[in-house]
């Protein structure tokens, strides 16, 4: 089975560079056409570049084909570009194209070869790579579970100020997984979550507030958080507020 999978790989490989030669082959053919015609677009320029190995290109390229900007949406195509720009060692092609094996977008899912692409971009200090990281050490997705690690690109991406970072980390913080059991440490970081609009960091700060977790009980700021969080359609939020409200808790 070791040499079938060997031979699958050169056989995967062998595939991809043959679709990237008949890439060139096409992209040089509407290149000559529209020159002798005088119509050289700028996309056609740019997917040349890319060919030819610009990472510049290659990102802009890709996110063109993510987003259908002056092409149609394509996202096996987005997928090709960003992995070109991985494989030359770009910390935002590394990324996207690891979420995209991640999250199988454009391409069939491997969350264990998607988690590898991503770590890279972490490692080079790619903000978003540092907290969807930390996400799959934290639920053991492509890896097992490890909240050390989880911990660690958490902290990372709470350096760059990244909402998705605060409420995991919280958690983590709240409950003594990774790290050193700190509720006033975890108090914080929900705060710093829910006024960016976090509403699962709105929640827990309302329940910080209603307990006296990590910080003085105050059930007027616990009912603001809840509702804050109720808002955006949070059950739990609104439970409680109905709860307060109903006995008149104090």
């Amino acid at each position: 089975t070791r040499c079938l999978d060997i031979k699958a790989r050169k056989i995967m490989k062998l595939n991809e560079n043959f679709l990237h030669v008949i890439l060139i082959v096409l992209i040089a053919l509407i290149v000559l056409q529209k020159s002798q015609n005088g119509q050289i677009s700028a996309e056609t320029t740019l997917l040349q570049k890319a060919a030819d190995g610009d990472v510049q290109a290659q990102l802009a390229v890709a996110h063109n084909f993510e987003k259908g900007i002056g092409v149609e949406k394509n996202a096996a195509q987005a997928v090709h570009w960003y992995q070109q720009a991985a494989e030359q060692g770009n910390a935002k092609g590394e990324f996207m194209y690891g979420w995209a094996l991640a999250y199988g977008f454009g391409v069939n899912a491997n969350q264990t070869e998607g988690l590898k692409w991503m770590q890279r971009a972490a490692e080079k200090d790619y903000p978003d790579a540092t907290v969807f990281t930390a996400w799959a050490y934290l639920k053991g997705e492509g890896t097992a579970q490890n909240y050390e690690k989880a911990a660690y690109w958490y902290l990372k991406a709470e350096q760059h100020g990244l909402k998705d970072a605060y409420s995991p980390l919280a958690w983590m913080f709240m409950s003594g997984e990774g790290v050193p059991k700190d509720e006033k440490r975890a108090y914080e970081l929900y705060k710093k979550g829910a006024e960016l609009g976090d509403p699962n960091a709105q929640f827990n700060l309302g329940i910080a507030y209603d307990g006296g977790t990590g910080v003085e009980r105050n059930i007027p700021q616990a009912l603001y958080w809840y509702r804050k969080a109720a808002r955006q359609g949070d059950q739990d939020a609104q439970k409680r507020i109905e709860e307060i409200e109903m006995y008149n808790i104090q």
